[in-house]
């Protein structure tokens, strides 16, 4: 492959851009080591040396570096590495290697992440927030239906909680409107309307 083009990305970070369109993040440091310059050839040998001793064990250090902050689905750390303009293949064997080793686990963070926030948020907002990390559906369901067996009322001790945050507990006789209004409040924030109207009913008393 020949370098057509190199790119400056940071201060110490360069992008070699190739015709094969297979790009190289490499340091100014190891540019110079490998002397590389636009026109310059990369045989397959000098890009497997390149790859095994320089991209991959830079890649793989700056997931395990924003792991030690946060834990990461499969699909955040993937972005997070494409960001970073590690080509694909690469990407996908740090993948590899953080999943072998359980750095990363879309099962466990669907675990955790279920049991945190369904204390505090409807099961249809927390099942879309999941997705928009890039889990997949059946992980998701999966972990939710097991989460609802274990606390089959959590639905609802949220709902009145939120219902008490927003009215008087123990008003007299509530008008149509102020019981529509109540239980558009919870679907609003994601709860079915079976368990909103239920919530509602218990919690006006009628």
């Amino acid at each position: 492959m020949t370098v057509t083009e190199i790119k400056e990305i940071s201060a110490k970070k360069v992008l070699i851009i190739t015709d094969e369109e297979y790009d190289l993040p490499l340091s100014s440091y190891d540019v110079k080591k490998y002397k590389i310059l636009p026109g310059s050839e990369i045989d397959s040998d000098l890009l497997e040396e390149i790859k095994e001793k320089v991209i991959y064990p830079v890649a793989l250090n700056k997931a395990l570096y924003l792991i030690r902050a946060k834990e990461y689905t499969k699909h955040e750390m993937e972005q997070k590495l494409v960001q970073s303009h590690y080509p694909e293949d690469i990407i996908s064997s740090v993948l590899n290697e953080l999943e072998k080793n359980r750095f990363i686990d879309d099962e466990r963070y669907v675990e955790n992440y279920i049991s945190c926030h369904c204390a505090i948020k409807s099961v249809q907002a927390v099942k879309i927030t999941l997705m928009t990390k890039g889990i997949e559906k059946d992980t998701i369901e999966e972990a939710i239906d097991h989460y609802q067996e274990e606390n089959p009322d959590q639905e609802m001790i949220l709902c009145k909680q939120l219902l008490e945050k927003k009215y008087s507990s123990g008003t007299d006789e509530p008008d149509f409107n102020t019981v529509n209004k109540a239980k558009m409040f919870l679907v609003r924030k994601g709860f079915s309307y079976s368990v909103a109207d239920s919530a509602v009913k218990e919690f006006f008393d009628i």
